[in-house]
């Protein structure tokens, strides 16, 4: 390369490091228009796209890239990475492999194999791919993160304490190994050391909703609601083996003896022309309403949510959405409104039951639970859920013009090892 060409790509390089993607881009295309085959303004272009989300952009240039260079294991392993965000896992594997090949020691290669097989649920080929990228780069933050995730997918919660604490050791404002380090060690009931988490969570990151939520929960300071983004990202989180956890592990319950309680009150097999399973979740609730419902719209804050609840097939209609916003954009009553333990990420239920009524017509049923609560109206555990007591739903049914048709008392979910107490209700309305 001559002088001039190597000073071109240098100033774009810099223009890259530093964030300014269209002026290297410019600078890239620059070069390419002189030797259209090289290889590095190729890789580097193509490293633009794919930040910019042009996936098919960034596969046809790094496919060159290797083409022009094919002994470059670097070009290889970024091929890869592109290809996984088009969704192509087979191809990515095979160009990982050839760069694990061509140079065993290229520890990103290693990390994103690992990720790949993190993704594709291979748990002790993630963990051994990662534990590789780690002994080569030990400062490669994000391989010790990903460590931590594959270790605690497996159960292995104090390995995957140290994993995300090693992260931290490098980056102690890691906002998502702080995330990932705080919920773990609520899942384990170490309430002290999470609410420290959470509080240096939300000290790296103000706008945390996690953070927020969380550190409310466990200083016993009851909030109005749990915030959307919160619920969002939990939810999101764990779709992909929700009914697994939920039903084997928890033992939940409240689909079916929801069910149970509409059916118990109707005289005859009830049947409904229009519902509504507000926070559907997966369609375990889908599952129960499907047999005695003409149309069935499912809604939920969580894209990952429906996307799971959309493969079963239950559901008519299903919406990314809050339930009140879904609520108070709705044109056409329903006959049967549900919702299935959805109202314990609710503190203040107000707007919830209004937004309910808005769209009932008379003699239309809404059946939901509640996680009860002995004392208090509403108290937030340390869960992060939130707990009602009867009183206070008996004052906002009545408020919003709803009569109580049948109620249930008793567990229907586990928190660890013990049974959480609940309520189901069924109420009318217009009555």
């Amino acid at each position: 390369m001559s002088t001039p060409a190597k000073a071109a790509l240098e100033e774009a390089r810099s223009r890259h490091l530093a964030g300014e993607l269209d002026l290297a881009e410019q600078g890239y295309r620059a070069i390419l228009a002189d030797e259209p085959e090289h290889g590095e303004a190729l890789h580097l272009l193509g490293l633009v796209r794919q930040q910019l989300g042009d996936h098919d952009g960034a596969v046809e240039l790094l496919t060159r890239a290797v083409a022009a260079r094919p002994a470059v294991s670097i070009y290889r392993c970024n091929l890869a990475v592109a290809l996984r965000s088009r969704g192509e896992m087979g191809r990515s594997e095979a160009c990982l492999r050839q760069a694990i090949e061509l140079d065993p020691e290229l520890a990103q290669a290693h990390y994103h194999l690992g990720g790949s097989r993190l993704v594709g649920g291979d748990l002790a080929a993630a963990e051994q791919a990662f534990r590789q990228a780690v002994a080569l780069s030990p400062e490669l933050k994000e391989a010790h993160y990903n460590l931590g995730i594959s270790l605690q997918r497996q159960g292995r919660a104090e390995e995957a304490l140290a994993a995300y604490r090693d992260a931290l050791a490098i980056d102690p404002r890691y906002a998502k190994a702080l995330l990932n380090l705080a919920n773990q060690l609520h899942r384990l009931e170490r309430w002290d050391e999470a609410l420290a988490a959470y509080q240096r969570l939300a000290d790296v990151k103000p706008d945390s909703a996690e953070a927020a939520h969380m550190t409310a929960a466990l200083s016993g300071v009851t909030t109005s609601g749990c915030p959307a983004a919160y619920v969002r990202a939990l939810f999101d989180d764990c779709a992909a083996g929700y009914d697994a956890r939920l039903v084997g592990e928890l033992g939940y319950e409240a689909p079916q003896r929801l069910r149970e309680l509409i059916c118990s009150a109707a005289a005859d097999t009830p049947s409904f022309a229009r519902a509504v399973d507000l926070g559907c979740g997966t369609g375990l609730m889908g599952k129960q309403l499907r047999p005695i419902c003409d149309q069935l719209i499912g809604v939920d804050l969580s894209p990952a949510m429906i996307e799971q609840a959309r493969k079963t097939g239950r559901y008519d209609t299903l919406e990314v959405a809050d339930l009140v916003s879904h609520l108070v954009a709705a044109t056409e009553p329903y006959d049967l409104i549900v919702a299935a333990d959805v109202l314990s990420y609710w503190g203040d239920l107000t707007d919830c039951f209004e937004a309910v009524a808005r769209c009932c017509a008379p003699g239309s049923w809404f059946a939901f639970t509640i996680e009860a609560s002995a004392d208090d109206d509403v108290v937030l555990t340390r869960s992060g859920r939130y707990r009602h007591h009867r009183r206070a739903i008996d004052k906002l049914a009545a408020r919003t013009g709803f009569t109580l048709v049948a109620e249930r008392t008793g567990s229907f979910r586990r928190e660890g090892e013990e049974a959480v107490a609940g309520q189901l209700f069924l109420h009318e309305w217009g009555r």
